[in-house]
């Protein structure tokens, strides 16, 4: 009878920002160290998981109840994808909720296994007050942070600390950073630049990190040492390790819900990104919640033009409020596609002739 495997449960925050990398990790520590996983989330989320797993993988799906209409939220809505932005930050405060069932969830499994623990708990960071369940049951817990040290540590600071309030002008230095590492006010989130005071929800987060045994991040420590030395400094008791890049097209095809039409597309991008140059392409994400404002988009449009770049697009395209045009000169909006003519980022919404005749729409500029 061959051993046991060691078992380690993934618990990811309700977004694809999170799933997609807890997926990625998962299916990295089941068939490159062999170890036996349960993955939990909610009913919705398994359910779109469960579809669409690798033949190859044993991962264990397991559901956690979560009722998001007695949180103020609509019905049936587990992912921050399925909410408007104003709603988001309730799903995520509405969380703990979750902290019942979850140590429920793992006392079932202690029992399945015949009174063995599990080898570890890796958590969201949004979910860090599953330390407390961990430790009660004696089992090791880390916080999987899916972005990187550097944004992860200006989040920690800034919603602790709100250092713009004592700032005289509209730059600031966020208390643990560097010297000289200095921030524009202009440039937070209008909701955090309300603030007065920090956020209940991230000083209690905040306060479980430091409950926490240890903490991953998506990154690599050479193009991340600031921000990882920060969180070694921040938590002398907690050992900080960078894991990344955790990155999987599979594992992000499986969590949106597979299908063949994503599929297509990935094979479109990878055919479009081997036709160009090695080392040519600089991708760039924004992340699934959020975007840059028409202003911003403008001025990354300027400083791409400055540094002699090949692009898709132009200061033309823009008016001086971040307003962007076709080449007709009518308002339009940006989209991606991977098709083999015109790939890229492009311009559409000109209203003239459709087709071949339509020599703006779709056009590169």
């Amino acid at each position: 009878m061959s051993p046991q495997k060691e078992n380690l449960v993934l618990f990811p925050f309700m977004g694809q920002g999170h799933i997609i990398p807890f997926l990625s990790l998962a299916l990295k520590l089941e068939q490159q160290r062999g170890f036996s996983i349960t993955f939990v989330n909610t009913p919705l989320n398994i359910k779109r998981l469960r579809n669409n797993l690798p033949k190859s993988s044993n991962i264990n799906l397991v559901e956690i109840p979560f009722d998001s209409a007695k949180h103020g939220l609509p019905p049936n809505s587990e992912t921050t994808e399925a909410l408007p932005a104003p709603l988001v930050r309730r799903l995520v405060e509405s969380t703990p909720a979750l902290k019942p069932a979850f140590r429920t969830l793992v006392a079932e499994l202690v029992a399945e296994h015949g009174g063995k623990n599990p080898l570890c708990i890796i958590s969201d960071m949004l979910f860090a007050w599953s330390v407390d369940v961990a430790h009660e049951f004696g089992i090791f817990h880390a916080i999987f942070n899916t972005s990187g040290g550097f944004g992860t540590a200006g989040l920690h600071t800034m919603f602790l600390n709100l250092p713009y309030l004592e700032s005289n002008s509209d730059e600031f230095w966020m208390p643990g950073f560097p010297t000289g590492y200095m921030f524009k006010t202009e440039n937070l989130p209008e909701e955090l630049r309300a603030a007065t005071k920090p956020v209940k929800f991230a000083v209690e987060m905040f306060r479980d990190w430091k409950e926490t045994d240890a903490m991953l991040f998506n990154t690599v420590e050479e193009i991340d040492h600031t921000g990882l030395t920060y969180f070694h400094e921040q938590f002398p008791n907690c050992s900080v390790y960078a894991v990344g890049p955790i990155v999987s097209a599979a594992a992000g095809t499986q969590a949106r819900g597979g299908g063949e039409e994503l599929e297509g597309t990935i094979k479109q991008c990878i055919k479009w990104l081997n036709s160009k140059p090695e080392k040519s392409v600089l991708f760039v994400a924004f992340g699934s919640q959020s975007a840059p404002s028409d202003i911003q988009t403008f001025e990354l449009a300027k400083a791409l033009e400055f540094s002699d770049i090949e692009m898709p697009f132009s200061k033309k395209n823009f008016r001086s409020n971040g307003e962007i045009l076709c080449d007709c000169g009518k308002p339009a909006t940006l989209q991606t596609s991977w098709e083999d003519e015109h790939c890229g980022r492009r311009f559409h919404g000109c209203n003239k002739i459709e087709g071949e005749e339509n020599a703006t729409e779709g056009e590169e500029n």
